[in-house]
């Protein structure tokens, strides 16, 4: 769904981990729901489980 308008001040954008965006780390064997396309950025607050991804072009 697209959305249009700022991200929130209070969402920092999360750093990229060995060229991935990670969504969430896998807890029972060690994986990682992660995003590779460059051009994506994602977005989050502190201590916040959910996030904001922005991906150029309004495609996913």
């Amino acid at each position: 769904m697209p959305l249009t308008g700022e991200v929130p001040e209070e969402a920092d954008e999360q750093a990229r981990e060995d060229g991935r965006i990670v969504l969430a780390h896998g807890e029972a064997i060690g994986h990682a729901h992660a995003i590779v396309e460059q051009g994506v950025r994602f977005f989050r607050e502190d201590g916040a489980s959910a996030g904001l991804l922005s991906v150029p072009g309004g495609g996913a």
